[in-house]
Parts: C-alpha cells; structure tokens; sequence
C-alpha cells in the first residue's frame, strides 16, 4: 500500500483529495488504511453532507478525516493470465 497525506478538496467543499489539494479525490467505498495510535486500520471511505469519513472493516467504528492525516491506498499490479501468455494472446 502507498502511504499518502490528504488535503481539502479545492474542487469539491468538504471532500479529501490525496497529495495535494487539487488531487484526485478519496471515493466513496474505497479501501484505505489509516494510521491510529500506531497501528494501521483497514478500512474504507464514506461520505454523507458532513464531508469524508473513514469506516474501519472491524467493529465498524467511523472516523473523521483531516488535513495531512496519512492515508495508505491499495495498489493492484496487474498481469496477463499465464493462459493468455502461453497460447499468445
């Protein structure tokens, strides 16, 4: 997982954009960790008028967001099937 700090949102009011203030912003559902008393929850984003919030996967506890809190995204490495490699596709 990549760790980044996030922002308020220049384009949306009260949303979080990641590593800088015009970044792309969290989305709702998206999987995340935070750091919380030094441990990393896994979790995801949610949002309702208030703004951005986090939801941790267990106990379901929820979590206000704020600037330059670190954020660690979930990164996917994609490849080709090893069918697709080996027929030639």
């Amino acid at each position: 997982m990549n760790e980044c700090t996030i922002y308020p949102s220049i384009n949306n009011h009260n949303r979080y954009a990641i590593g800088s203030p015009d970044g792309r912003e969290l989305e709702r559902g998206e999987a995340v960790e935070i750091l919380l008393g030094g441990f990393r929850i896994p979790g995801f984003i949610e949002y309702d008028s208030n703004g951005d919030y986090f939801k941790a996967m267990t106990g379901q506890s929820i979590c206000g967001l704020y600037a330059g809190m670190k954020v660690y995204l979930a990164t996917l490495k994609v490849t080709e099937p090893r069918w697709a490699v080996a027929s030639g596709y």
